[in-house]
C-alpha cells in the first residue's frame, strides 16, 4: 500500500518544487501578501475540504486524502505561476532597511 502513497507524492513533487521556487522569488520581490493569500486559500479552501470529504463523506480512504494534498499543491503552483507571469508583482516596492554603521547608529 505504501507504494501508492509514494507514487502520489512523486507526482506532487513537481508542483511542490515549482511552488517553493516561484513563491520564494515572489517573496523576494516583496509580494508576500499574495503568497499568504494563496497559501491560506490552498490549505483552508482546497486541501482540508477535499481531505475531509474524501475521508468522512465519501469514505474513499487515505490515498484520496493524499490526492487532496497533491491537488492543493497543483492549484497553488498554478496560481503562483499566473501571478509571476502577469508581472503584477513588479508593482510592489520593497523597503530596504539601512545597514548599521560602524558606530552602531542606524543611519
Amino acid at each position: 500500500m505504501s507504494h501508492l502513497f509514494l507514487k502520489i507524492a512523486a507526482v506532487a513533487q513537481l508542483s511542490l518544487a515549482l511552488t517553493m521556487v516561484v513563491g520564494g522569488s515572489l517573496r523576494g520581490a516583496g509580494d508576500t501578501r499574495y503568497i499568504l493569500t494563496v497559501t491560506l486559500a490552498g490549505m483552508w479552501a482546497v486541501r482540508l475540504p477535499l481531505a475531509f470529504a474524501a475521508a468522512y463523506w465519501w469514505k474513499l480512504g487515505l490515498a484520496y486524502v493524499w490526492c487532496a494534498m497533491a491537488a492543493d499543491w497543483f492549484i497553488r503552483m498554478a496560481l503562483l505561476l499566473i501571478r509571476y507571469h502577469s508581472e503584477r508583482w513588479r508593482e510592489n516596492q520593497v523597503i530596504r532597511a539601512s545597514a548599521p554603521t560602524a558606530s552602531g547608529d542606524r543611519g
